[in-house]
């Protein structure tokens, strides 16, 4: 009985854990990168911010974002830059 209630904390503090964790991440995460990674990794696959510069970057969002509204893009385009 002391076995299973044990195995049974254990998977409570994980669960605890995990939902925690996950929360405390979405809340760190800026609402540039929240929007990036909802709004371009429907398609492909993300691509580290500090890869392409700032008129790079313009040229990606112009081209590709048409789904998104100029405020998203704006705010995508700053967390990519690194002004977010």
């Amino acid at each position: 009985m002391e076995k299973k209630l044990l195995s049974w904390l254990f998977v409570a503090v994980g669960l605890f854990m995990l939902v925690y964790g996950c929360h405390n991440m979405a809340k760190e995460m800026s609402d540039g990168q929240k929007l990036y990674q909802a709004k371009c990794s429907s398609c492909h696959n993300l691509i580290a911010p500090e890869r392409h510069d700032k008129e790079k970057w313009q040229l990606y969002i112009d081209k590709y974002g048409q789904e998104m509204t100029t405020g998203e893009k704006r705010v995508v385009l700053q967390y990519l830059v690194g002004s977010d």
